[in-house]
């Protein structure tokens, strides 16, 4: 071969392999496909939902190393983009914007994953830039039309109890806060204890958080912000006085949605590579890696060993990130959890049994009561939870150990006299991830 001609070949191979990956983690792509128009991307059991072209396909992942098309159900439009994507107990929700008539919000049955089925689909007055949830209530970031609240206790007859204006970017949910990007890239933190109206906690513009933002995931104390041209991390440990603690600039592309796997951040780009950054000390976020420089990432979510990264491109990529986990504790899923109330029904107090995995990295359990119209009750006190004014009758006990393996935390709760009976909804959460259990309360 002439040398002239190797050299060529040897430099363009060096900047292909540059052009993929670069990193300290040893993160690579284990599968690549190409499925029809891909938006957003949420991780449910064994499957990725994937919203995108007016459908929402199940991708089965029991397999992460061989995963497929199981099925997919359209939402009866002729939409192009699909916002949002996500799912709680046997319903998926979506949103999207359609080529030639207004956006629409669907509602799908998954219980059987083989032959999910459309519940509803109906059409808004405004674009829909976002979706998220935390049952009961459905957040639509709805541009002009701000983000719109829906009651979801009805996945067949969904209601629209709430409107919060300005013009609205996207939004995340944790009840009874709901953290939104707004118009101007700024940030607020609205209450949604007061339903339907709904209190807005806090106000904080983009020149005091250093730049614009247009995403925001949230993950105990912190949002994790995208947009403009900076990865930002925020303090809302007081929702009513939110920090930008630390921040990265970039160039390149357009960052989007975050999955965080702790003490890592996983961000999708549009225009440019999906990135990670290590943001284990918060101040100081910092790019580890990025990968496939030529496509165009419009979704991420994590589970376990595995990163699953959709985009416009059409792409769903695989990348394994065992390598970077492999001295992180695993944070516990629902599926791990052992949660219990005793007794229920109750008439003057209830004990509340947590069991979960033995971990030293174990994440304290927070747990809350809701009643049945989504409506924050009480946050019980646990080990990293100081004990709230007002509710000296709660108590909690340090983790014990009940078995090989298993640890077990007990809580009580003895409703306030001003607390009627009902249906109420005992919640715990572990970094995004939950489970709940309802329990009667007989007055």
């Amino acid at each position: 071969m002439n040398k002239g001609v190797f050299f060529v070949v040897i430099a363009v191979f060096a900047f292909t392999l540059c052009s993929f990956a670069s990193d300290s983690l040893n993160i690579h792509r284990v599968v690549r496909q190409t499925l029809d128009r891909t938006d957003d991307i949420f991780l449910y059991g064994n499957y990725a939902l994937v919203s995108g072209s007016g459908n929402i396909k199940l991708i089965d992942i029991s397999n992460p190393l061989a995963p497929f098309e199981a099925s997919r159900c359209y939402a009866g439009t002729d939409g192009n983009e699909n916002k949002g994507v996500l799912a709680f107990e046997r319903f998926a929700y979506m949103v999207g914007n359609s080529c030639t008539s207004p956006s629409y919000f669907a509602i799908f049955d998954i219980v059987n994953p083989l032959s999910p089925t459309l519940i509803i689909s109906e059409y808004l007055d405004y674009t829909a830039w976002g979706l998220s949830a935390d049952f009961p209530y459905a957040c639509i970031s709805g541009g002009s039309g701000g983000h719109a609240i829906y009651d979801v206790s009805f996945p067949s007859a969904p209601s629209e109890i709430s409107s919060l204006s300005p013009y609205a970017y996207k939004a995340d949910i944790r009840l009874p806060y709901i953290y939104a990007a707004v118009s101007g890239g700024d940030f607020n933190i609205y209450d949604l204890s007061s339903i339907p109206t709904g209190t807005l906690v806090s106000h904080t513009g983009h020149t005091t958080l250093g730049d614009y933002i247009y995403n925001v995931t949230v993950d105990g104390d912190f949002v994790y912000a995208t947009g403009g041209s900076h990865f930002t991390v925020i303090d809302v440990s007081m929702p009513s006085a939110p920090v930008a603690v630390g921040s990265y600039a970039y160039a390149g592309g357009i960052l989007g949605k975050v999955a965080v796997k702790y003490p890592y951040a996983f961000v999708a780009c549009n225009g440019g590579p999906f990135r990670v950054f290590d943001i284990s000390i918060p101040s100081s976020p910092t790019p580890v890696g990025f990968y496939d420089n030529s496509c165009y990432h419009t979704g991420v979510d994590v589970r376990g060993d595995y990163a699953y990264v959709i985009g416009v491109d059409c792409k769903f990529t695989v990348y394994d990130i065992s390598s970077c986990l492999s001295s992180i504790e695993e944070i516990p899923t629902p599926q791990s959890f052992g949660l219990s109330a005793f007794p229920n029904p109750f008439n003057s107090a209830v004990k509340i049994s947590v069991e979960s995995p033995v971990g030293e990295g174990l994440r304290p359990a927070r747990v809350e009561v809701f009643d049945i119209a989504g409506r924050h009750v009480a946050q019980l006190p646990s080990p990293s939870v100081p004990l709230p004014a007002g509710e000296g009758g709660n108590s909690f006990s340090l983790w014990d150990k009940v078995s090989e393996g298993r640890m077990r935390a007990e809580f009580t709760w003895q409703p306030e006299k001003s607390i009627g009976s009902g249906v109420y909804l005992v919640r715990v959460r572990v970094g995004v991830e939950s489970v709940s259990k309802r329990i009667v309360y007989l007055k």
